[in-house]
């Protein structure tokens, strides 16, 4: 722009661009830490909302809790609720109360009995579930239609007898698997159908597995590492082949 010699003031002069890059993320900074006191401001008494390894966390274990906690972040990306006595976890639990950005989820030791198909309906986001230490009778299948980018799941420690076939088709990319520590006597022969490109570390030990059928496991061409000790194998030749193909 021209400024004529008269009946004007001479324009102001611009900041260096360096200044206004340095005022710019001055403003961002103090923009996001506000949020961050905004959001932390409302997390539950019963819960300690902080940054853990690069995540909005929300850790509630071990406050009593009987249900979701409601008035959390939405932003909320890993939710810890260890050690609460929830029983029963309904229809979209985690979805009404507006938590749907949540990658991780630790429901250990809740004293659950039972899950709705739909309780984690709409985290679409969540990659890691830990179940175990709980009182889920079987393989939840259903439950995890909801959850098709998940990577780890712990189902340890609940009394699940038996892993049927495609138990856990559902969950296509999932990486890690426990299901140590429960009753499960009987593995049928397809029971990991669906994750034969992506399953690599499996813990099946401290059970009541007495032998495998090799094509169960061998199918598995990612995998890592698998624990079978602690069972009550019956040592028989097929048997004997079986533990050391899964060992292979």
């Amino acid at each position: 722009m021209c400024w004529p010699a008269f009946g004007w003031p001479a324009p102001p002069p611009r900041p260096s661009s360096a200044k206004a890059m340095a005022g710019g993320l001055m403003a961002v900074m103090v923009l996001s830490a506000s949020a961050l006191c905004v959001a932390w401001a409302d997390c539950p008494a019963a819960c300690e909302c902080k940054w853990r390894s690069g995540k909005e966390s929300a850790i509630c274990a071990g406050a009593n809790l009987t249900a979701v906690p409601r008035h959390l972040d939405y932003g909320t990306q890993l939710l810890d609720l260890t050690g609460n006595p929830l029983y029963r976890l309904g229809r979209d639990a985690f979805a009404d109360a507006d938590l749907l950005n949540l990658q991780k989820l630790y429901l250990s030791r809740c004293r659950l009995k039972a899950l709705d198909r739909y309780v984690f309906r709409k985290l679409n986001n969540l990659v890691e579930l830990d179940l175990s230490e709980n009182s889920i009778p079987v393989v939840p299948s259903a439950v995890l239609e909801s959850v098709p980018e998940l990577r780890e799941l712990r189902l340890n420690g609940n009394p699940i007898m038996k892993v049927p076939n495609g138990a856990f088709a559902h969950v296509p990319r999932l990486v890690r698997l426990d299901v140590s520590g429960c009753r499960v006597a009987l593995l049928e022969s397809t029971a990991f159908a669906g994750l034969e490109r992506s399953l690599e570390w499996l813990r099946l030990d401290n059970n009541q597995l007495r032998d495998v059928k090799p094509s169960t496991v061998v199918t598995l061409t990612r995998l890592q590492g698998v624990q079978l000790n602690d069972n009550p194998w019956n040592c028989s030749c097929n048997s004997t082949t079986t533990r050391g193909t899964a060992r292979a």
